[in-house]
């Protein structure tokens, strides 16, 4: 996943915060998290507020789709009309 991820900071750093969790290194990540399996990712809003999270390797375009099942558009020329 860290290849991925890294693409997402370069493409979209400006609107998107991406975080990487090593659970074998941050043990209280695991259960604070719910980390059932590795790779997990949890996808939050503006707010902090769990949206999704997909269990399993997810490339950046499935990532990018994840959020704009929630009308979240990461490009902002791709923002959906109100």
């Amino acid at each position: 996943m860290q290849p991925v991820l890294a693409e997402l900071r370069a493409s979209h750093g400006e609107r998107l915060d991406v975080r990487s969790i090593d659970v074998f290194k941050q043990r209280d990540a695991i259960a604070e998290w719910d980390v059932r399996v590795i790779p997990t990712q949890v996808f939050l809003d503006g707010s902090g507020r769990e949206l999704e999270r997909h269990v399993g390797f997810l490339s950046a375009d499935g990532i990018r789709a994840v959020f704009a099942r929630h009308r979240i558009h990461l490009d902002p020329a791709a923002r959906s009309p109100s």
